[in-house]
């Protein structure tokens, strides 16, 4: 499914220590399958990611639906939070841009 580093390139530093290139998310536009929930106090993107998905780490999908995740995986008490469900076509356009296509 949507893993976000499995096809990503990597790059060596002047030591020869290798990392990832910067990983592009897809555009995840509004889908009828989506689920909508009010966030809680505490709740998480991680957290979301596994109990709708069975995966933390998918937390990205939902923050990049919702336009979260920079700097913190908490959401807003009260926020409309949007779930993706169509994970497949998700997961098609990750390896589409990160394999550079």
């Amino acid at each position: 499914m949507p893993e976000r580093y499995i096809h990503n390139k990597t790059n060596s530093d002047k030591n020869n220590k290798s990392y990832f290139k910067t990983t592009i998310n897809p555009n995840i536009p509004v889908h009828s399958s989506d689920l909508v929930i009010i966030a809680q106090m505490g709740d998480r993107l991680d957290t979301l990611a596994n109990q709708h998905y069975g995966r933390p780490s998918y937390w990205w999908i939902i923050a990049e639906a919702n336009g979260l995740g920079k700097g913190s995986l908490f959401i807003p008490a009260g926020m409309q939070v949007r779930v993706p469900k169509n994970l497949t076509r998700i997961a098609e356009k990750q390896e589409k841009l990160s394999r550079g296509k």
